[in-house]
């Protein structure tokens, strides 16, 4: 086998059909397989899926496990020299697989390679700050800090030797994370413009947004303390404790819409993270 891709859904049915029909497309001249893990959705992805039955591997878990995980628990039954982690979110250029796989091959300190990104409206996707953004900004394959975990390259035996993705992340910055890790080993990350994937950005998660920003800063908590140290995990969390506050004044003085008061809970709840529960689950 020649490439597995992985695939975590959770409640994805209104774009999951685009995803599969774009990789089932590959141009790709080996064999390929593609593994769904389904994080018990509770929309119709499960019909959407079983139209596939024939075509794919599925997963269905009994509970939301976490985006990384799912990822873990799919690429354990990868039986392809390349895993492609990919977003169910995402609609996959027919020469993107082929692409990716090339620049792998062609440097063996490569260790994960990522495509360029593109949103809806056909502009480029350019992941990480104002800063880092620039290092995307190349028409040809390049060396960067980061790659997005929305669509990410790799030889599966390197995944497996890392561990794979940290599980303490539920789900953000477990590519951030892994990313991190590679680089420690000594390897490269590659992000190779001329393979394209239309990322929607968000749509797995939308619907989940008090959560998923919740989910962003105690991430970032367990990953500063992780790769950085006690002293600057807590300089980190002293900093962010007078911003949630700023904040939570802003949300309380300009209306009370649903969805203002969501954002106001969540920078609540991440108050009083900072205060008293850190990064812990």
């Amino acid at each position: 086998m020649l490439l597995s891709v992985v695939i975590v859904n959770f409640n994805g049915a209104n774009f999951l059909k685009n995803a599969l029909d774009t990789v089932l497309l590959s141009q790709l001249t080996g064999p390929f397989e593609i593994i769904v893990v389904d994080n018990d959705s509770q929309d119709n992805s499960r019909e959407i899926l079983q139209w596939y039955e024939d075509r794919i591997r599925v997963v269905f878990n009994a509970q939301n496990t976490g985006f990384s995980a799912a990822n873990n628990q799919g690429v354990a039954l990868a039986s392809g020299a390349y895993v492609f982690l990919l977003n169910n979110d995402t609609i996959t250029d027919q020469m993107a697989c082929v692409r990716l796989i090339e620049a792998l091959v062609a440097n063996p300190k490569t260790g994960a390679v990522g495509p360029k990104l593109k949103n809806k409206d056909g502009s480029d996707q350019l992941p990480g700050g104002f800063l880092g953004q620039r290092q995307y900004r190349t028409t040809v394959a390049r060396s960067v800090s980061f790659l997005s975990g929305a669509a990410l390259m790799m030889r599966r035996d390197l995944y497996r030797s890392l561990g794979g993705f940290d599980e303490q992340f539920f789900f953000y910055n477990e590519d951030l994370d892994l990313c991190k890790r590679i680089q420690k080993l000594g390897y490269s990350l590659c992000f190779l413009p001329t393979a394209e994937v239309l990322h929607l950005g968000g749509q797995s998660t939308q619907f989940l947004r008090q959560k998923a920003l919740i989910e962003g800063y105690r991430g970032g908590l367990y990953f500063c303390h992780k790769h950085y140290g006690l002293v600057t995990y807590v300089v980190y969390r002293v900093l962010l404790i007078p911003l949630m506050l700023i904040l939570m004044l802003f949300y309380t003085l300009t209306g009370w819409s649903a969805v203002r008061r969501e954002q106001l809970g969540a920078f609540a709840h991440i108050f009083y993270r900072l205060l008293l529960k850190g990064y812990s689950k």
